[in-house]
């Protein structure tokens, strides 16, 4: 899908100027933007008209395709050319707005670059970050045109659960934010889809018995990466997610989304995810 933006409906001036900025520096390497994150979930929300984020965010997580790390380093020399500045954490850069205001940004790569799905930064190796699910993702990526100025491609919002689980598994034992951002989306993701227009899946029960919002979000997130994952990705977060569920009580990531429930449950959260791998082994 695509959207077509005026500057002022982004609501962040700021964020507006560091996404153009970062166009620009991007066409110099023949790459697009791609945006992703708690930024991609909350624009995600305003275009659905669903409503704000609990944990609102002044930082900006984007992918770049990349087949060697030679471009990263060429992409590096062109955003501190246009103003940006590196900071000590090698995916990580400040932009600096009026007033000396930093915007952080990390930009992660992803393709050929990886390896093994993963990426680690060289020389060490560090820090190491999953992408395995970023082509997928990012293939049915949403583009977001501003005035006709600059665009961006933008994960939707079934893409941007895929990539915070894969985020939670790197890093759950230092952050709750991405269970968090995981658990928002789950008890929210059905009713901003609806309001989107899409056709209701069919793997989706309206039974009013037995309707349950956040079971009904993670079916549909689920029907969505049905259609967008390779058979083996299909079957990696199966098996994930099947893990987690025959862990019951003791399942780490069921534990840190009921600690971030609004409206789930324990019964609620196991269930949406077992449904999760039923209608990916589809």
């Amino acid at each position: 899908m695509t959207y077509i933006l005026k500057r002022e409906e982004l609501g962040n001036g700021l964020l507006v100027s560091v996404l153009e900025a970062l166009a620009k520096a991007y066409d110099e390497i023949g790459a697009e933007v791609y945006v992703v994150g708690a930024a991609a979930r909350d624009l995600s929300l305003k275009l659905l008209k669903a409503g704000n984020a609990p944990r609102r965010t002044m930082d900006l997580d984007v992918a770049v395709l990349l087949e060697k790390w030679d471009e990263y380093e060429r992409l590096t020399g062109i955003l501190i050319k246009d103003g940006f500045v590196k900071a000590p954490e090698k995916q990580r850069f400040y932009y600096c707005g009026l007033e000396n205001v930093r915007y952080e940004v990390d930009i992660v790569p992803f393709g050929d670059i990886a390896q093994e799905e993963m990426v680690a930064w060289p020389p060490e190796g560090n820090p190491v970050m999953s992408v395995r699910c970023f082509a997928d993702v990012m293939k049915n990526a949403d583009e977001v045109v501003v005035e006709g100025r600059f665009a961006f491609r933008m994960a939707s919002l079934s893409g941007q659960w895929l990539i915070k689980l894969d985020a939670w598994c790197d890093r759950h034992l230092m952050t709750r934010k991405d269970a968090a951002d995981m658990q928002f989306i789950l008890e929210n993701a059905y009713i901003a889809l609806a309001l989107s227009g899409d056709s209701i899946p069919e793997t989706i029960s309206l039974d009013a018995s037995t309707f349950d919002q956040t079971v009904a979000g993670a079916e549909w997130i689920a029907s969505d990466l049905l259609n967008m994952l390779s058979e083996d990705h299909k079957m990696y977060y199966a098996d994930m997610l099947d893990s987690e569920v025959m862990r019951q009580e003791d399942s780490p990531l069921v534990n840190d989304l009921l600690d971030n429930a609004v409206i789930g449950t324990y019964d609620s959260i196991r269930r949406a995810l077992e449904r999760m791998s039923q209608i990916l082994r589809q």
